[in-house]
Order: C-alpha cells, then sequence, then structure tokens
C-alpha cells in the first residue's frame, strides 16, 4: 500500500525537534549538587521528571487532569472518530476546542439532547491528527446521534480508504477511511434484470422479516449493472457502501462499534476482486463478512466482482456469501428493450430499422453503453453512431 512520505518525514523532524528542546530543558533541570541548596534540587529534580514525561506521553497528564472533573466513559475506535470529524458532520456540531498544551487540545462535542463527546487532538507540524480513543457522558445516546448523521448523510454512506492518509499498524501501513454521501442512478431497470431484480427483492423481503441474514455475491463484466442494481435493491434503506479497499482495512472491532450504533439495513462492498489480486491477504476481510452475518442480521450484504477467478474458494463457505448471482452481458433481445425503453425516456426518434442495426453491431456490448448509444443517435447520424460503435469495440479488445 503506498503511503506518503512527507508525513512520515514531518513525524521524524517534529521527534527530532521534540528531543533537542528536551535536552536543553533537562540539561537546565540538573541539580547541581554542590552549588544548589536543597530545595533548589528537589524543585530541579521534580521538574526533570515532569518535563520527562511531558515528553513520553505528550500531554496524557493534562488530558487526565482535565477529564477528571467529568464522569465519562472511555471507547477507541478509529472509524467513529473519522465519521465524527467528517466534513458533512463536524460542521453540524457544536464544537469547542480546549488547549491543553501547545500541541495538543480537547474537542468538546455538545451534542443536544445526547450528552457530551471529548476528543484528542494533536498537531504535527501544523497538521492535526485525531487520537483512536474518545470520551463520553455515561447517559450518551450514540443511536439517536446516528440517526442525525444518517439524515446528513440522506441515508447513503460511502467509505472510502485515504490513501494519501497512513499510519503504522499492526507491521503494515494501512490507510484510514474517508466517510461520503453518494447517489443511487435514476436510471430504470430494463430486459431480464427487472425479472431478476423483483426476484431477489421479493426473497430478501421476505428473509428480512422473518430475521434471516442474507448475503449475496453479483459478479460478471464491468457495465452490466451490478452496483447500481445492488443500490436499487436497497432502495429508501439505509445503505453504506465500502470500497472494498477500505473494507480490509477496517478492524472487526471497529465494523462491530460501527454497525452497532448505525445499524446499517444494507452493506454494498464493490469490486472485491481487486482486494483478493491485490494482497492475496483476506483473513480480515472474511472475518468481518462472518462477523456481519451473525451479530447484525439485519444487514443484507451485496458484494460484487467483475470476476470470481482471482477469489479465494474460502470466501464462498457456508456463513460467508450466501448466493452468488451472475450478470451477464445482455443478450439481443435485452438490448433492444434497453435501446427501446431509454429512446422513449429520453424522447429521442428511433425506428425499429435503426434499433436493430444497432443491436446487430453492439454484440459483447454490455447495458451501460446502451444509454450512450441512444444519447448519440439524437446528434449524430446513423453512419456515425455505427463508427463510434465500431470504436469502442476495438478499444475494448485492445484493453484485454
Amino acid at each position: 500500500m503506498n503511503f506518503d512520505k512527507k508525513i512520515i518525514l514531518s513525524r521524524a523532524r517534529n521527534y527530532i525537534q521534540r528531543i533537542s528542546k528536551l535536552s536543553g530543558e533537562i540539561i537546565g533541570n540538573i541539580p547541581n549538587l554542590l552549588h544548589d541548596n536543597l530545595p533548589t534540587q528537589i524543585i530541579k529534580g521534580i521538574s526533570l521528571i515532569n518535563t520527562s514525561q511531558e515528553f513520553i506521553y505528550g500531554k496524557r497528564g493534562g488530558i487526565d487532569d482535565y477529564l477528571s472533573q467529568f464522569k465519562l466513559e472511555k471507547e477507541s475506535n478509529q472509524s467513529f472518530v473519522l465519521l465524527i470529524f467528517s466534513n458533512l458532520v463536524i460542521e453540524s456540531l457544536q464544537v469547542k476546542r480546549i488547549p491543553i498544551g501547545s500541541n495538543t487540545y480537547l474537542i468538546k462535542i455538545d451534542v443536544c439532547g445526547n450528552g457530551t463527546l471529548y476528543f484528542t487532538e494533536h498537531k504535527y507540524d501544523q497538521r492535526p491528527e485525531k487520537d483512536d480513543e474518545f470520551y463520553y457522558s455515561p447517559d450518551f445516546d450514540f443511536k439517536s446521534l446516528m440517526a442525525q448523521i444518517w439524515n446528513l448523510y440522506s441515508g447513503r454512506i460511502y467509505v472510502t480508504l485515504n490513501s494519501k492518509d497512513v499510519q503504522w499498524n499492526g507491521g503494515s501501513w494501512v490507510g484510514k477511511p474517508n466517510f461520503n454521501t453518494f447517489h443511487i442512478s435514476n436510471d430504470p431497470i430494463y430486459g431480464s434484470a427487472l425479472d431478476l431484480f423483483d426476484k431477489i427483492n421479493e426473497k430478501n423481503i421476505r428473509c428480512r422479516a422473518d430475521g434471516v441474514s442474507r448475503s449475496y455475491l453479483f459478479f460478471g463484466p464491468p457495465g452490466t449493472g451490478k452496483s447500481s442494481f445492488a443500490q436499487k435493491l436497497g432502495g429508501d434503506k439505509k445503505i453504506i457502501k465500502f470500497d472494498a479497499k477500505s473494507f480490509e482495512s477496517i478492524s472487526v472491532e471497529s465494523i462491530k462499534f460501527l454497525f452497532s450504533v448505525l445499524s446499517p439495513e444494507f452493506v454494498i462492498i464493490d469490486d472485491i476482486d481487486k482486494v483478493f489480486a491485490a494482497s492475496g491477504e483476506v483473513a480480515t476481510l472474511l472475518c468481518i463478512l462472518e462477523t456481519i452475518k451473525l451479530d447484525f442480521p439485519q444487514s443484507t450484504i451485496i458484494v460484487t466482482a467483475n470476476s470470481v477467478d482471482e477469489l479465494d474458494p474460502a470466501i464462498f463457505r457456508a456463513g460467508r456469501l450466501d448466493e452468488p448471482i451472475k450478470f451477464a452481458i445482455q443478450n439481443a433481445e435485452d438490448r433492444r428493450e434497453i435501446l427501446t425503453c431509454y429512446g422513449k425516456k429520453l424522447d429521442i426518434k428511433i425506428s425499429d430499422e435503426q434499433i436493430e442495426k444497432i443491436i446487430s453491431a453492439t454484440e459483447g456490448l454490455s447495458a451501460a453503453y446502451m444509454k450512450e448509444i441512444i444519447i448519440q443517435m439524437k446528434y449524430s447520424s446513423m453512419e456515425e453512431v455505427l463508427n463510434i460503435i465500431k470504436t469502442m469495440k476495438s478499444l475494448l479488445k485492445k484493453k484485454k
């Protein structure tokens, strides 16, 4: 995994500066047994201990002293901290920064009607970093806060990996997840995919009503509608979507805490085959799949992959992915229906003869190309559209 060398150099420089500063303070605080009287020696000795502790623990003592005046609970969860400080969330909260030292702050967040949260922030070369630990009042209502967060994200939370912000963890460089929202396509489902959608949707509704967890693997070539199909299956439910690389980097403990407070109804993990192909290390990923199914049966899991060739057979064992569903390149009949329906939806006039020519020319192209081809028909001649299709297919062959 790539990491930003500037961050590492910045931290090393900061560490050296702290050592230099500490050295000067230590030399100034070393008791002179020949010239200092006893009270001076004691004062210097205490100052020497405090200076050393501050170097080792930062301003930990100051943080603990400040927080000791309140009755607080303590938790550690990096994903929750990053979610709270995502732009959409932090801008909606009442935030107060309390300086503890030159480079350390306590961040107090009062959540109306819920209680208070405290976070610790340190600055490395003016770059703020939050600790994974946070504190909260015993009666803090996390579920109420999460309901507010779901509203801020319009019921759609997308977790991606921020490769520019990494940390050393357990012998490897791990990126921090980044939280955003995402939009579901308004494009309708056409062709045989509509029958498949109705079948899966009906089955999933029945399973959820019975408290039976379900997990699906949608696999097939790019553009066949896997991701949009998964998102539409979620409908107006609460959906948390992961880029597969981010999913792999999040610990099981983080997932448990996030899911216990977020309670997502649908979990979508995109492009899982890229993680398997890139690392081959999938133990954490498989463990998280099992954890979600076992501990959060109300969450339907949908995993997508362009190919199953690189997937470890372990992922198909019972208790991980229940039902694999193949999304094939659309056949002539499906392409005909997609082209006809898009033509009507976009109010683009296209004759039956033109549709048949396009169907013949688009063999091997997925549904994703059909909408673009119909749009091209509004602004280009039939000959130009056929040339565009020919070029598309030529480029796709080169890519393979």
